[in-house]
């Protein structure tokens, strides 16, 4: 295990180069994930900022700063886009939009900072962004959420969603009802801080109500699985990351959720010799070819924050030696690939484990320079040996 301190040393110094101070229209200091990216981008952000607040000593100010410069773009009667940028361009497109991490960087910046007044003022517009997903992104007859498109969700090509014209607005998606599942519980939580028992309640009671509608519509019981499903009724098996991401959050009880991770995402086609891929081998769309534009590649390749995500769900299912198995692989390649490249990509190939994008000729002759979420290796390695990693 020593072998992987190079690598968790080099991610601990890497934060000048994804800290950035306020710029144009962005007005307070923010993380970019680095390689040829410039833009505070949402669950990017959202997940160096709260490795911020998992160190030693922590930095929360930043998870404060990522939900305050969302806010400066916030209008209660749209979509808040997927980033802000410098250039006071603010992109309105239905592909961009932020995903439902809000309530839960708001919570934790709230609690980290120790700062009730400014929950109490953010509150009514972090609660606006749940109020829009349920009035423009929710099926009535199921009381599921859906995305507009792959590329919404972050996994910009995933199958499993789709993003051909007649996948528009049509997939009842496992990751989505995940995420906002633990929304409502930030929301119910942030809410009974600030002594809003009304909306607490309120909140408790649509977390609940939509994992029932999880459990309903989403879980296959009889196959040990979570699948897509189409607002006709149409179940989609597709074996993708987001299918198992209900269980990030703890949907379902502890016997149930075990035997999904075990039989399914610990199976051959999703666990590679470099950790879980971010589509089954056994899936006809299945490939790792290098691409970042227009679209990154969730088709195959090796995502840290979808690993890092499993990780979470197979130590809260009681898996600690799959998720120790898992952080070993995904450890391995990153510091296979900090040796051969000096730096570290955004994907990496499941099949041999190679850095994939972005290579060179994406970013301005520059090979990988990818920061971002790769620095949950550190979480990841402390949380599953804390005998070797303890908290830096």
């Amino acid at each position: 295990m020593e072998k992987y301190r190079e690598l968790v040393d080099y991610l601990l110094s890497s934060y000048p180069n994804i800290i950035r101070p306020a710029c144009g229209a962005i007005p307070n200091p923010y993380l970019i994930p680095g390689g040829f990216y410039t833009q505070q981008w949402d669950w990017d952000a959202y997940f160096m900022a709260n490795h911020l607040c998992n160190r030693k000593e922590p930095r929360p100010q930043y998870l404060k700063y990522w939900v305050d410069n969302f806010l400066s773009i916030f209008d209660p009667n749209e979509d808040t886009p997927a980033c802000v940028r410098a250039d006071e361009k603010v992109i309105r497109h239905p592909s961009l939009i932020l995903k439902p991490f809000f309530a839960r960087g708001a919570l934790r910046a709230m609690k980290d900072n120790h700062d009730e007044a400014w929950g109490r003022e953010v509150f009514p517009k972090v609660e606006n962004t749940i109020l829009r997903w349920e009035k423009v992104r929710r099926d009535e007859p199921t009381g599921l959420f859906f995305w507009y498109d792959s590329m919404m969700s972050g996994a910009d090509n995933n199958p499993a969603v789709g993003d051909a014209p007649e996948d528009t607005n049509q997939v009842l998606s496992c990751d989505v009802n995940g995420y906002i599942y633990a929304e409502y519980l930030a929301l119910s939580e942030m809410a009974e801080i600030l002594g809003y028992k009304e909306k607490a309640e309120e909140n408790r009671k649509k977390a609940e109500a939509l994992k029932e509608a999880i459990i309903k519509h989403l879980y296959h019981a009889d196959e040990n699985m979570f699948w897509n499903r189409r607002r006709d009724g149409n179940v989609v098996r597709r074996n993708a990351f987001s299918n198992y991401i209900p269980l990030t959050y703890g949907v379902l009880p502890i016997e149930e959720g075990r035997k999904v991770l075990q039989e399914h995402l610990m199976n051959k086609n999703m666990l590679s010799p470099y950790g879980v891929r971010s589509l089954a081998k056994d899936d006809p769309s299945y490939n790792n070819e290098c691409m970042i534009v227009p679209y990154s590649n969730w088709q195959g390749p090796i995502w840290v924050v979808a690993n890092y995500l499993h990780i979470t769900a197979l130590n809260r299912y009681g898996l600690h030696e799959e998720a120790r198995e898992v952080t070993k692989r995904v450890a391995d390649i990153l510091l296979k690939d900090l040796h051969n490249c000096g730096s570290l990509h955004e994907n990496y190939c499941a099949d041999c484990g190679g850095g994939l994008a972005p290579n060179a000729d994406m970013n301005n002759g520059k090979e990988g320079g990818f920061i971002s979420w790769n620095l949950l290796i550190v979480d990841m390695l402390e949380e599953n040996f804390p005998e070797v990693f303890p908290k830096a």
